[in-house]
């Protein structure tokens, strides 16, 4: 190849390396979701949060982890209506279960969250463009 060649090869490359860089730049992320999960008026020590959407448009859930009553989805979400499941497994004290993969005793657990806060969940939150924030102070058994 001449080096009138190698000089366009690079002056395209260059370019579409520019043209990617500025697309990339000028992407839109979602929307986000943090907030507050207190159970009984006390912030939830652990669990999961999960916004289902309503529509399947919306495209798939999203979710993150509770630690000290605080949670933060940063990707996943889209703008619409989405079903909230809220959980916090517990260990029962005393009890074991067996594993059904390694046939070991494991700590039996339940759900420390009722139903209506996640199987039957009546939690439901319309997220919007940019930052949303969403508090659920939830009654316990």
């Amino acid at each position: 190849m001449t080096s009138r060649t190698w000089c366009w090869i690079t002056a395209g490359a260059v370019l579409l390396s520019a043209g990617v860089v500025l697309l990339s730049g000028w992407s839109r992320s979602g929307p986000t979701v943090k907030g507050e999960v207190l159970l009984d008026g006390t912030p939830l020590e652990s669990g999961s949060i999960r916004f289902v959407p309503g529509d399947t448009k919306l495209g798939p859930d999203a979710g993150a982890a509770i630690k000290d009553g605080q949670y933060k989805i940063d990707k996943g979400l889209r703008v619409g209506e989405y079903r909230v499941e809220i959980r916090s497994p517990r260990r029962i004290p005393g009890k074991t279960r067996g594993d059904p993969i390694s046939n070991v005793q494991v700590p039996a657990e339940e759900e420390a969250i009722p139903r209506q806060y996640n199987a039957n969940s009546e939690l439901f939150r319309k997220v919007v463009s940019g930052a949303n924030t969403f508090d659920f102070p939830l009654e316990g058994k």
